[in-house]
């Protein structure tokens, strides 16, 4: 009796195996693959962007280059196109003017003390076709982001930087993630 149950146990075990051998062997010769194992246009090839210091219409030094270096270094990162800084020899040319720069409180520790401030940074995108001589794209962003407010001059300024800098990686990487889309 003990021998015929095992029989049976090691008969249905050799069963199973096979079956999972066979069913590994389907799956794998259908076709199936992960998704996003090839780069996206990697028949096509890549284009360039370029992309000068942005006009400044705002009344704080020293944006234009912040921007523009953004976005640079978020096409720099690989994607379907390739940027370069300038405004020549390329396929395409993303402009920038910075129109308005605010700060703003939004969070207050008293009547008279803000705890946190928030910089608004508005910007018109122009993205053009130089073999075509025409406008692709055109937005107007508005990018916000929050830091700290201090007391302590050098502080609050070193602050307000980082705010600035962090609205504009945020607008760099829309733009990014907009113009891939495009392109």
């Amino acid at each position: 009796m003990q021998d015929s149950n095992q029989f049976r146990r090691g008969v249905s075990r050799r069963r199973l195996t096979f079956l999972m051998v066979c069913l590994l062997g389907l799956t794998s010769a259908c076709g199936y693959q992960v998704v996003g194992s090839a780069p996206a246009g990697a028949d096509r090839p890549q284009a360039t962007i370029a992309i000068p210091p942005f006009e400044n219409r705002s009344m704080e030094v020293g944006l234009e280059t912040i921007f523009a270096n953004d976005l640079l270094r978020a096409f720099g990162d690989g994607g379907s196109v390739r940027a370069k800084p300038g405004d020549e020899g390329a396929d395409y040319l993303l402009l920038g003017t910075i129109k308005k720069l605010e700060h703003s409180s939004t969070a207050y520790l008293d009547i008279d003390r803000s705890l946190v401030r928030r910089v608004t940074v508005t910007v018109e995108i122009t993205l053009k076709d130089f073999r075509q001589n025409k406008v692709i794209w055109k937005s107007t962003e508005m990018i916000k982001a929050d830091y700290v407010a201090e007391n302590y001059y050098s502080i609050g300024e070193a602050n307000r930087t980082q705010g600035i800098r962090q609205a504009s990686a945020r607008l760099a990487q829309r733009v990014y993630d907009k113009i891939n889309v495009l392109l």
